[in-house]
């Protein structure tokens, strides 16, 4: 990076991450694209400095950049100032009805990666960083991030998991926008994993997002200027790293009749910043042994956990939903 990079220049640069200004006691996340973003290395302001500068590890110099560059005082800027995580906490149920198994889709995150990436080497969901809608962020994420289907005799049928939020604030101009750029790049991810991807048809799997009394909660976002209300989300803040690290939907979805998740094909859509694939490895399990495997002391990123130390609030939920 050779030049200070913007929030409104992060949708070009994949080394960068954009800088939200959050309320906690309020709920309020605040995008201004004039505000100056991180990046992973080069010049400009480096994300693991902005990590030290919360953590009280950089010295008074780096501190006094960041302090200058947005023009807050030091308790403020770390009160305040975060980048902001956006995640789908996945259910899927079998095609049997309302007794079919659940199952919750994890992806392992790799060991390494570049300077301030979080929750290296945990279980996670799909997820990313947000940049501008937050609710935009966290469907592009998904649909990047989480490529499922299921092969017929060679013929795959690639499944999109798609939700709708409360009051239209995803609109479908936006999914469909994502939606063909997953389509753009489904061929090289299924050669990658060795896959056919001579006959793919695409299918809507259509799933909802959950509104749990006690975990989730509405949030307003500010996107330079627009304001809007974000609907059932699960919050998760980590002041210490300067990383809201969640705001995170759990979507359930029922897989169509007859199908059972063990005839899922599940692979890995992310990429380094390069655009490689990093074919990170994806488990489905039932939450009682995700539960377990936490208690056993798997590492895990702080968001989907919370899910988990709350699922006594959320298996009520699903089981007041009929097919």
């Amino acid at each position: 990076m050779n030049q200070v990079v913007l929030n409104r220049h992060v949708s070009d640069i994949a080394a960068s991450a954009a800088v939200y200004c959050v309320d906690v006691s309020s709920k309020s996340f605040v995008y201004d694209s004039h505000d100056f973003a991180l990046v992973y290395g080069g010049s400009g302001f480096l994300k693991k400095d902005f990590q030290a500068v919360h953590g009280g590890k950089a010295d008074i110099d780096t501190q006094n950049r960041f302090f200058d560059a947005y023009n807050l005082s030091k308790d403020v800027f770390q009160a305040s100032m975060r980048t902001v995580g956006v995640g789908t906490n996945i259910l899927i149920r079998d095609g049997v009805g309302t007794t079919g198994d659940l199952h919750i889709p994890m992806v392992g995150r790799t060991a390494t990666g570049p300077d301030g990436t979080p929750a290296l080497g945990k279980q996670s969901r799909a997820a990313g960083g947000a940049d501008g809608c937050l609710a935009k962020s966290g469907y592009r994420e998904l649909q990047e991030e989480f490529i499922c289907g299921r092969d017929e005799n060679g013929r795959l049928t690639i499944f999109d998991l798609d939700y709708d939020e409360d009051g239209g604030i995803l609109s479908r101009v936006d999914k469909e926008k994502i939606l063909k750029q997953k389509r753009q790049d489904m061929a090289r991810i299924l050669q990658t994993y060795g896959l056919n991807d001579q006959h793919v048809k695409f299918e809507t799997l259509k799933g909802r997002v959950l509104n749990v009394p006690g975990l989730t909660t509405n949030i307003t976002q500010n996107i330079d200027g627009l304001v809007s209300t974000v609907s059932n989300r699960v919050l998760t803040d980590n002041p210490q790293a300067g990383d809201f690290a969640g705001v995170d939907t759990i979507v359930y979805a029922q897989l169509p009749d007859g199908m059972q998740a063990s005839q899922l094909i599940v692979r890995d859509g992310e990429t380094n910043f390069d655009g490689d694939l990093l074919k990170r490895e994806w488990t489905l399990a039932s939450a009682e042994q995700w539960i377990e495997k936490v208690a056993d002391g798997m590492p895990i990123s702080p968001a989907p956990k919370k899910v988990f130390e709350n699922w006594n609030k959320v298996a009520p939920v699903i089981r007041s939903y009929s097919r």
